[in-house]
């Protein structure tokens, strides 16, 4: 699978236009991929433009093929070029590893929509130049960098990354900054009530993820501005589902696993990811977003996620979770 940065890297380069035309850069890319068929290796002869319009090349024909399929020579393709003698820094592929981990890589491909990747690039890109996207590109897939596929023990599901600048962080409900969004002081106040514990003094989540607690939101990026600006990247489907069609997946693999899971659904959004793990034998708790008013039908303060997380966890022989003292 590749990553959306690899995908946009790729598209990058228009060969149709630096090169030739779709059927001329075919036979011009003929020789090569006949050799890389032969014996599973990259020419060593091919220059730095005709691999970039042999990876150029493989995107385009995904895209028309419609089945997403990149084929056997595009890790090889991508490794030869950032391993070529000539190739300029502005002309290398991402660096392995700047994307989505491979452990959730190898999971959600048989779960993603063949197609997902390319329109969510070209989306995020269109984006991204058209108006100011938290969290930082780099930390958008922060979440499953720092919790992996084999160690999830418990799925916190939110909506969207908080939509002031340099708060979000890549976490749900999670931030660096100094001054704490409403929706993490009220969390921080039922953790206080509901464990009996002091409230954490710092605000970033991190030490939850590294305990195996996803902190996922049902969308990971988010345009700033107005109620309707926010509310873009949420409603966004494309024609593969958008956001909603890749945190589905991500829910569904989770909800596959044969270890016990417990997630916590906070807020009318998460809820809606509850069909995806109901039936399944995990543990889904459900309550108001910690932003909503006392009247909710569920509210969020007195819920006690943290201690019926434990508890639901204890009982199934997966530990406890140190909701205060990581962070």
């Amino acid at each position: 699978m590749a990553s959306p940065e690899e995908l946009e890297w790729a598209l990058g380069y228009n060969a149709y236009e630096r090169l030739a035309e779709p059927r001329e850069l075919q036979r011009l890319l003929a020789p090569a991929m006949a050799e890389f068929d032969s014996d599973g290796r990259v020419p060593g002869w091919c220059g730095v433009d005709l691999l970039r319009a042999w990876a150029f090349w493989r995107v385009r024909e995904a895209h028309h093929a419609g089945d997403g399929q990149l084929g056997r020579d595009w890790e090889p393709v991508l490794q030869a070029l950032r391993q070529h003698a000539s190739v300029r820094e502005e002309e290398r592929p991402p660096p392995v590893g700047g994307w989505l981990p491979r452990d959730w890589a190898d999971r959600l491909q048989s779960q993603l929509p063949a197609l997902l990747w390319p329109q969510l690039v070209s989306f995020l890109y269109a984006e991204r130049r058209a108006h100011d996207v938290v969290p930082a590109e780099s930390a958008v897939f922060r979440a499953l960098e720092l919790t992996s596929f084999a160690d999830i023990r418990v799925v916190i599901v939110g909506q969207d990354p908080y939509p002031t600048p340099g708060d979000a962080d890549g976490l749900a409900f999670s931030t660096t900054s100094d001054t704490r969004p409403p929706a993490l002081r009220n969390i921080f106040k039922e953790l206080a009530a509901d464990t009996g514990l002091p409230a954490p003094t710092g605000s970033s989540l991190e030490g939850w993820a590294r305990q195996g607690v996803l902190l996922l939101n049902t969308a990971l990026t988010l345009r700033t501005g107005s109620d309707a600006d926010r509310a873009v990247h949420r409603d966004w489907k494309g024609d593969n589902g958008g956001w909603q069609a890749f945190t589905d997946s991500v829910i569904r693999a989770v909800a596959a696993k044969p270890e016990h899971v417990v997630f916590v659904l906070w807020g009318s959004h998460a809820h809606g990811k509850a069909e995806l793990v109901e039936g399944t034998g995990h543990t889904v708790l459900r309550s108001a977003h910690p932003t909503s008013y006392p009247s909710a039908t569920v509210p969020f303060a007195g819920s006690r996620p943290f201690t019926r997380t434990n508890e639901a966890l204890s009982a199934h022989g997966r530990g406890e979770i140190d909701w205060a003292g990581s962070l």
